[in-house]
């Protein structure tokens, strides 16, 4: 088995934490690392954790795999390369299996599991019941075997497809999830495709029970990186909910949502950091987890201005109109001349008339 990464220069700080974490778990990996602009110094960091290492080094004005620079920015090219890399890597080395993992995460426990996924299925991913195409499948974690070939094909057809994908433009950021699950659409059923738990080995979410963690979080590079360097060390960084509030105000605003579930799923009963953890999630439009979080604030008979206003919008996008109805009813009651109030009613009105 042999595990893929591949980063340039100033991502090298999350690639190296990720060896590092890897080899406190695990055996030292078989690794093929495809780098662009590494120094010498970044070079031998890596050969140092990592002694049975390949590394690839490119410079920035190099296109070895012929992808259209001028059509992408260099983050986008970065994450669209990744597909050739892992077929490069795949034609290159012996090994059955191949991990294809992004730099940004954290080995917390053996991976054995994900071992055992890798070299059973032609192909694993991690899956998402969500409604966007272009998340369903997330291209941080794929294993893949040498069977398994034809898919990695795929994937790279459909990323050359020049027609925008939904409203997801060539080449642009989501572009290679989006052609991932393209991929998966035309080879399930052909190949042997698998789940790998995105709980369990990709978590966004930083709970204790995740074998990984992944630092992809919005405006929250940064922090991720020293939560992460923390947690590697053994002194998790610590999350009051006052700490959160000031994470937010300094722009960190995924991180300290993140923060705030895990400070809630140990809470229960923090109401403030609940409040605002609903609040968020309406912003973010996930809208299931805001009526969850607002109608845990009703029944503990918390009374906050807006309450009824936030729940009846979570039910309303959520498609719960009778709920939506009642709640911002109560919300017109409370506050009249609420013109937000208004404005909601009157969708309602219309979900009503076109009924």
């Amino acid at each position: 088995m042999r595990v893929v990464l591949q980063f340039d220069k100033h991502y090298f700080k999350w690639a190296d934490l990720l060896l590092r974490s890897w080899v406190k778990f695990n055996e030292p990996p078989k690794l093929y690392a495809s780098g662009v602009e590494l120094d010498a110094l970044q070079i031998a960091a890596i050969q140092n954790t990592v002694p049975n290492v390949v590394i690839d080094n490119e410079k920035r004005t190099e296109n070895p795999f012929g992808l259209p620079r001028d059509s992408m920015s260099f983050t986008d090219y970065m994450i669209c390369r990744k597909a050739h890399v892992l077929r490069h890597a795949m034609s290159t080395f012996d090994e059955d299996a191949f991990i294809l993992m992004d730099a940004d995460l954290l080995i917390r426990k053996p991976l054995t599991g994900l071992f055992e996924i890798a070299t059973a299925y032609d192909v694993a991913l991690t899956h998402r019941p969500i409604e966007s195409d272009w998340l369903k499948v997330n291209s941080s974690v794929v294993t893949v075997k040498q069977s398994g070939k034809p898919f990695i094909k795929t994937w790279i057809q459909k990323m050359a497809d020049p027609i925008p994908k939904k409203e997801i433009q060539p080449w642009a950021f989501f572009w290679d999830q989006m052609s991932l699950f393209e991929a998966y659409q035309s080879c399930h059923g052909i190949l042997d495709i698998g789940h790998i738990p995105g709980n369990t080995f990709l978590g966004t979410h930083f709970f204790d029970e995740a074998t990984v963690w992944s630092g992809n979080v919005k405006d929250s590079k940064e922090i991720v990186f020293q939560y992460f360097e923390q947690e590697f060390v053994g002194m998790p960084m610590p999350y009051s909910y006052e700490q959160i509030l000031a994470w937010f105000n300094k722009g960190y605003v995924g991180f300290s949502c993140i923060m705030c579930q895990k400070l809630v799923r140990h809470e229960p009963e923090h109401y403030e950091a609940r409040w605002f953890l609903g609040q968020a999630c309406i912003i973010a439009k996930q809208y299931a987890k805001a009526f969850t979080h607002f109608s845990y604030l009703e029944k503990a008979g918390l009374s906050r201005k807006g309450l009824s206003l936030y729940k009846g919008i979570a039910a309303l996008y959520q498609g719960d109109v009778d709920t939506a109805e009642v709640a911002l009813r109560q919300a017109a009651e409370e506050d009249p001349k609420n013109d937000l109030v208004q404005d909601y009613l009157k969708m309602l009105s219309d979900k009503h008339r076109k009924a």
